[in-house]
């Protein structure tokens, strides 16, 4: 058996492709494969005279004017011809072949549609359309996050901020979240982007952390959801007890309803990493040393 590449074989007789099955995996006969100008294309993509492939034959496909979109990265797998585009073996669903482009990110689009990975976004606007940052995209009706429509936000006042923070005129977001309470007009980013403060408030993505000083407020390992104030160890929004535990809401169901209890966690184990230990037995000795 030679190797072609990608997964793709042949021998004397036959083209294979090595793929997993139920019972573990297998070299299996790629159907309709011409033998003698069978190629490998890239990635999985492969062709000869008559067809394309994708581990087996895509249906429809024209040799003549296939091409692969993009040689590396996330849409490194999205083809097209005169006919249809593809992603994988799979064609996408209204898809015009002489418009299509790729766009940023997980995004691509044609003169009548904008795409999240294979999926169309419902009623976005193509001409208007803007890619963003961290998954958020606008157009001149919406604003989306990972092809979502937001729908509190106003598309003509919303700008992106840093990491998963974002504003407009009404609201402050967290990815599709709502950062509650939250006021626009003093809002602004620490860090690289996970915490978050206001005139009023410290925010940790879009969870207010309850009683931390925003006068005092200081990120100690951004990483590892730590910070502090003059009053209180923190880990994500929750307050670091003296025993170096956090209290975690948890719930299960019962009989067909969902019971919620409070749970303490040692914040070491949340993290599994023997640093975070390290620096909460630090904070706690610390903080004891200032009170005596």
């Amino acid at each position: 058996m030679k190797e072609l590449g990608n997964g793709y074989l042949k021998d004397d007789n036959n083209i294979y492709f090595h793929t997993w099955t139920e019972k573990g995996y297998k070299d299996k006969i790629v159907k309709e494969a011409d033998y003698e100008t069978f190629t490998v294309i890239k990635w999985l993509y492969a062709k000869d005279k008559n067809n394309v492939y994708y581990a087996q034959k895509i249906k429809g496909a024209d040799v003549s004017t296939f091409e692969i979109l993009e040689e590396s990265g996330e849409k490194a797998s999205i083809a097209k011809d005169k006919n249809h585009v593809y992603w994988h073996s799979i064609k996408l669903k209204g898809a015009n072949p002489a418009t299509f482009q790729l766009l940023e990110s997980a995004y691509t689009g044609d003169k009548n549609n904008i795409y999240y990975w294979r999926t169309p976004i419902e009623n976005a606007d193509a001409d208007s359309f803007e890619v963003l940052s961290s998954g958020y995209t606008k157009d001149k009706n919406h604003v989306y996050f990972t092809g979502q429509i937001l729908k509190e936000a106003d598309s003509q006042t919303f700008v992106y901020l840093k990491n998963l923070y974002a504003k407009d005129k009404y609201h402050v977001y967290s990815g599709k979240e709502l950062v509650k309470g939250a006021d626009k007009d003093t809002f602004q980013v620490l860090g690289t982007g996970y915490y978050a403060k206001d005139k009023n408030a410290i925010y940790k993505d879009a969870n207010k952390i309850s009683h931390a000083d925003t006068e005092t407020f200081k990120i100690i390992n951004e990483e590892m959801s730590m910070s502090k104030d003059k009053y209180h160890d923190y880990w994500q929004d929750k307050i670091i007890n003296s025993d170096g535990t956090v209290e975690l809401e948890c719930y299960e169901i019962v009989n067909g309803k969902k019971v919620t209890r409070i749970e303490k966690e040692l914040v070491v184990e949340r993290n599994f990493f023997i640093i975070i230990y390290k620096e909460i037995v630090s904070m706690i000795r610390n903080r004891k040393n200032k009170l005596k």
